[in-house]
């Protein structure tokens, strides 16, 4: 069983991260040589190949909603879905979501743009969605493989991987 009575003043029942969803918030918790490449609350998708490391913005990806990129010579795509919601608080659109995955498929290397309900892949017009499955289209029924990736905030990230790469969309 689990009790209230904890001896200590703060409250179980409330968020005890008000506003961590605010992009301009600042870090409960801040790193001790904090990186200003990014806001200290950005949301990234992060991935690391091969000991290379790299930073994909939750800010980019909402307006690009799709990265192709390549890591240490990994073709990768990262998608990104808006509407995800935490336990931080209540934005009215979420912060969003990622996926990350490898771009070859069946020898071919895919190139990725947002589309209509997904992304749609320029090779063949197959439909993706979020998952890395083709759910339209020639490749109907394929599935791309999923890179190991995680989501963090920059600050949390940046302290244990400095050395990481921002990935920004080419103007």
């Amino acid at each position: 069983m689990l009790s209230r009575d904890t001896g200590h003043q703060r409250s179980y029942v409330e968020n005890p991260y008000p506003g961590y969803d605010d992009v301009n918030s600042s870090p409960r918790f801040p790193g001790l040589d904090d990186d200003d490449r990014l806001p200290a609350m950005e949301r990234i998708a992060a991935v690391v190949i091969d000991g290379r490391a790299k930073a994909y913005p939750f800010s980019a990806l909402e307006i690009n909603q799709v990265a192709n990129d390549t890591i240490n010579g990994a073709p990768i795509v990262v998608f990104w879905k808006e509407g995800t919601q935490t336990t931080f608080g209540n934005l009215p659109t979420g912060v969003g979501s990622s996926g990350v995955f490898s771009r070859e498929l069946e020898d071919q290397v895919l190139t990725f743009t947002p589309a209509d309900n997904g992304y749609e892949d320029l090779e063949t017009g197959s439909l993706w969605n979020i998952l890395g499955q083709a759910v339209r289209g020639p490749l109907l029924g394929s599935s791309l493989t999923p890179i190991v990736s995680t989501e963090h905030f920059w600050f949390a990230w940046s302290v244990f991987l400095p050395d990481t790469e921002v990935w920004l969309p080419e103007d």
